[in-house]
């Protein structure tokens, strides 16, 4: 499942990933729980979430409270500070297993690494839109 949800701003990059995950838990995905082990993860390890032209991917290990698979896009109008990274795009993943969680990060690189997509993806705050730019990749 891929869920969408665009905001004009946010505090910080906590907060971003706290309202991906809260989209995640809400759907019955992930356990609140997820959240925390993210800022862990972050914590000990820094920014190594971050992609590239401002997107940013999210995630902990299965057994830190996934559910079931699934993804939430959380894109920002204004852009948060991750690292040292100007960031407008959350692509939190949540993986019930090793294939899922491949899958995942190489339906976002295909994105990524696509220019005409990119641009598409970082252009436009239309939910909508960003569903079908998606469309079958994430």
């Amino acid at each position: 499942m891929l869920y969408i949800e665009t905001l004009k701003r946010v505090k910080d990059y906590e907060e971003a990933i706290y309202l991906s995950c809260e989209r995640l838990c809400r759907h019955g995905l992930i356990e609140k729980r997820y959240y925390h082990a993210i800022l862990n993860i972050i914590d000990e390890y820094g920014g190594y979430f971050y992609l590239g032209n401002g997107i940013c991917m999210p995630h902990a290990r299965m057994e830190e409270g996934v559910i079931h698979s699934g993804m939430c896009l959380v894109k920002l109008k204004k852009p948060v500070d991750f690292y040292g990274h100007s960031v407008r795009v959350f692509f939190t993943i949540a993986a019930k297993n090793d294939e899922c969680h491949f899958e995942q990060m190489k339906k976002i690189a295909e994105v990524c690494m696509e220019k005409e997509l990119l641009q598409q993806l970082m252009e436009t705050d239309d939910e909508q839109e960003l569903y079908k730019i998606l469309g079958g990749r994430a």
